[in-house]
């Protein structure tokens, strides 16, 4: 059943497109998010994915943070290919959303959030 529109761009996959409005392909995305999303999908509209978690699965508002892919760069710190990267997401009823990232260098320890200890500026 379509919910949305099928549009997206080309190489793109129109079935997110359509129920999530956006798919791992677009920017700030990745494949983690997408399986995530349709995981809360199948599972909300299932009635399954009970957790082995004795406090049970999530509750309806309740947000679970997620870390994506881990991906590494140049720290502009220590100038070593060494900083960690990842983006963090929340799963709600309502899907998944980025809500943050998470960035330190294995090397010196830099991170660009530690001046604001992780939060927005």
């Amino acid at each position: 059943m379509k919910t949305g529109s099928a549009e997206a761009p080309i190489g793109h996959s129109r079935a997110a497109h359509a129920v999530h409005g956006w798919c791992s392909h677009c920017n700030g995305r990745t494949a983690a998010d997408e399986v995530v999303a349709w995981r809360v999908r199948e599972n909300n509209r299932t009635g399954y994915g009970d957790h082995d978690d004795p406090d049970g699965p999530p509750t309806a508002g309740e947000q679970v943070p997620l870390l994506g892919d881990l991906r590494h760069g140049w720290c502009p710190h220590c100038r070593a290919l060494t900083l960690s990267m990842a983006t963090i997401s929340a799963v709600t009823d309502a899907g998944v959303t980025v809500i943050g990232g998470y960035a330190v260098c294995e090397s010196c320890g830099w991170s660009p959030y530690a001046e604001n200890r992780g939060l927005p500026g």
